[in-house]
């Protein structure tokens, strides 16, 4: 397999800082916004925030909150810190 090749997991990834942005990123700043693929799952930090899930979970979570505070606290209540 060529190491170069995007996996899944980093399509993922994207998938997950395209839905942040798309619904919040007029909203708040998110310049210290950071998503990456782990082996498995993905990390998102910024500022005091960390978490990291799986793209469904944190999917989900982005799509029921009606807040950026709101996707982290809806994060850490479905799978945790």
């Amino acid at each position: 397999m060529d190491q170069n090749r995007p996996r899944d997991i980093d399509y993922a990834a994207n998938a997950v800082r395209s839905a942040l942005e798309d619904k919040f990123g007029r909203k708040v700043s998110l310049k210290d916004l950071q998503v990456a693929a782990q082996e498995r799952t993905i990390s998102i930090v910024d500022g005091p925030h960390c978490i990291e899930g799986t793209r469904d979970e944190l999917l989900a979570a982005i799509r029921k909150a009606d807040s950026y505070s709101n996707v982290w606290r809806l994060i850490s209540s479905t799978i945790g810190s």
